[in-house]
């Protein structure tokens, strides 16, 4: 349905993050909007510079998430289970390095 945003990757220090409303859920949201208007807004947490790669949080760990209060291995185990893939973002390596270095 959105094959742009079926194409975006992870970060657990993602600078964008789905819109937000208040008294939501982000899936609740996201569902909401694949149903209703066929749209989905995406919007910037922070500044991007050219080039930069635009990452969403596949945890919602953004603003309207809550995913980097949980620890880092704890964040691995969840995207393993369900995308099949170990995060290797500055977030993940930075704390990775303290825990296991």
């Amino acid at each position: 349905i959105f094959p742009l945003t079926a194409r975006m990757n992870h970060s657990c220090c993602s600078q964008s993050e789905f819109n937000h409303v208040p008294g939501t859920t982000m899936n609740a949201q996201v569902m909401s909007q694949a149903f209703v208007d066929c749209h989905v807004d995406l919007v910037a947490t922070r500044d991007i510079a050219q080039g930069e790669e635009i990452l969403i949080s596949y945890l919602g760990t953004g603003r309207g998430g809550g995913g980097l209060h949980k620890s880092t291995a704890r964040r691995q185990q969840e995207l393993k289970a369900k995308y099949l893939f170990e995060c290797q973002c500055p977030t993940c390596v930075k704390e990775g390095t303290l825990l296991f270095g």
